[in-house]
């Protein structure tokens, strides 16, 4: 008998596909990192623009009705006014005051509910601390305390006109007049504006064309707009969070660096943000994307309630149907046991071409926690407990680990269970190298343990049961004949070659650890 750290399989072996799932239709799968938008795309990354008309901006805090009215408020209730055009601080939730212009003793504070600038009716309600009597038809002043906003129309396809970017509107015929502000909304398409937030530094009233501009920089990438494009479909390194390179198409010096923010697999929808750019952007071209595959992942779909699927980080193999020499390697993100819809991530060891609508199948081969019986020499020191590792001798990326479950001592086959750490692909024939981890498990729970070995030269077939013998004392031995048997050693986690246990000497031993050794008799 002959102990090894390390042996191979006897010769090349499939580990093989445990299940199959075809998709439930042709798919296709697209491995490019390199597509282009479908069709032209306007994107205007200037940070200045200005109003399209001229506006008129009232930045008063103060204003009235523009008629007697009477009203009767209500304590939590609402009511309608109507007061000044183009207030800028008459926005939604700013706290307003009402107070009778014939006897400043007559007032009630409430909240806007809606300004319209345009026709100057406002609505309040959450009406609360009324004070004095409302009979009579008068004039109402009503002041108000809160930050302003403006609702203007500039440039569309402003790409960082993100919400909560800090902004500047100024007069164009007087720069001393300006709003300071924050951009509330802006509609990519038509480029409607809301600004709030607003301070205002000068004199206002006159309608005149405000000038706009962002008061940030472009290299701050988390300030962008979201930007929607169509690309190619079925394109398995377009996940969200890959960073992805816009070109552009006519002038590679116009570029534009961005995450993907989501792709929909299948129609090719390409949403990307946190954008930055470089060079100039204003007219439609058609953009040149590379990604940069940090992540990958295919959805498909197979049969419903395939419970082996069920595990998260099994590995599988995707192979065309039609030619089993185009196939990729995963491991399951997620399986729907009751749509079949199934996301296979981290995809790697990538042969073949790809590109044409087939049926796919998803081939289980090693499973997590799982067990497999691979043919290994006969004779050698594999125990029930130890820790093995198991490597392709092609690629020692293709790897595996687990526990000795069984091992034939007279037929060299080794059963592995509790599969784990598994990485890579196991498609081909090829020898594996199979690597003890411990040679002896450990018990920690006493301070000696028995460990038996058979003694050298190797006895013959077949060898007795030598790993239940228990409870002999340290300088007992079993000898099925006159030149073979086993020897008993004690030993701890504790013990060194220098130190050896009770009972042991050295020279009588072959050690190869400090927990495991070989006694000739």
């Amino acid at each position: 008998m002959s102990y090894q750290i390390n042996t191979t399989t006897t010769t090349p072996i499939s580990v093989g596909t445990t299940q199959t799932a075809p998709t439930t239709g042709p798919m296709k799968i697209n491995i490019n990192l390199n597509t282009s938008t479908t069709s032209p795309v306007m994107i205007d990354t200037n940070m200045d623009t200005s109003t399209t008309t001229a506006i008129s901006i009232d930045a008063c805090l103060n204003t009235s009705t523009t008629s007697a009215v009477t009203i009767t408020p209500v304590l939590n209730g609402n009511l309608t006014i109507t007061v000044g055009m183009n207030l800028l601080y008459y926005t939604v939730g700013n706290i307003v005051t009402v107070t009778d212009s014939v006897d400043s003793n007559n007032y009630f504070d409430g909240t806007i509910e809606t300004y319209n600038c345009m026709t100057g009716v406002l609505n309040i309600n959450s009406i609360q601390n009324i004070n004095g009597t409302f009979t009579s038809s008068v004039v109402y002043n009503v002041l108000t305390n809160g930050l302003g906003s403006v609702m203007a129309t500039v440039s569309p396809n402003l790409i960082f006109y993100a919400p909560g970017n800090p902004i500047i509107l100024s007069d164009s015929t007087d720069p001393s007049n300006f709003l300071e502000g924050t951009v509330q909304t802006y509609v990519y398409a038509t480029g409607a504006l809301v600004v709030n937030q607003i301070t205002a530094t000068g004199t206002f009233g006159m309608p005149v064309i405000y000038n706009a501009a962002l008061t940030m920089s472009t290299t701050i990438s988390s300030t962008s707009l979201p930007l929607s494009v169509t690309v190619s479909d079925s394109l398995i390194y377009y996940v969200p969070g890959n960073p992805i390179l816009l070109t552009d198409s006519v002038c590679p010096f116009n570029y534009l660096n961005a995450t993907i923010s989501s792709y929909t697999y299948g129609t090719g929808d390409l949403v990307v943000n946190n954008i930055s750019s470089s060079g100039a952007f204003i007219v439609n071209v058609v953009f040149d994307l590379t990604v940069t595959p940090t992540n990958s992942s295919i959805p498909l779909t197979i049969g419903t309630g395939l419970s082996a699927y069920n595990t998260p980080g099994n590995p599988v193999t995707i192979v065309d149907s039609t030619n089993s020499a185009n196939y990729l390697n995963g491991y399951i993100q997620t399986y729907d046991s009751t749509t079949g819809q199934i996301v296979v991530d981290t995809i790697q060891n990538i042969n073949g071409s790809f590109g044409s609508s087939v049926v796919y199948n998803v081939d289980l081969s090693i499973v997590l926690g799982g067990k497999i019986t691979i043919p290994i020499p006969a004779g050698l020191t594999f125990y029930t407990g130890q820790s093995v590792y198991v490597s392709s001798s092609t690629n020692s990326n293709n790897s595996f680990a687990g526990i000795v479950e069984e091992y034939g001592f007279g037929t060299g086959l080794l059963t592995i269970s509790s599969l784990q750490n598994i990485t890579g692909a196991f498609v081909e024939t090829v020898i594996y190298i199979v690597s003890l981890s411990t040679p002896f498990p450990i018990y920690p729970t006493q301070a000696y343990k028995s460990v038996y070995v058979p003694i050298q030269p190797a006895p013959p077939q077949p060898y007795p049961d030598y790993t239940n013998v228990i409870n002999y004392a340290s300088d007992q031995a079993t000898y099925p004949s006159a030149n073979y048997g086993y020897k008993k050693f004690g030993f701890n986690s504790r013990t060194s070659l220098n130190n050896p246990v009770r009972g042991f000497s050295l020279g009588h031993a072959t050690c190869f650890t400090n927990n495991f050794c070989l006694a000739r008799k």
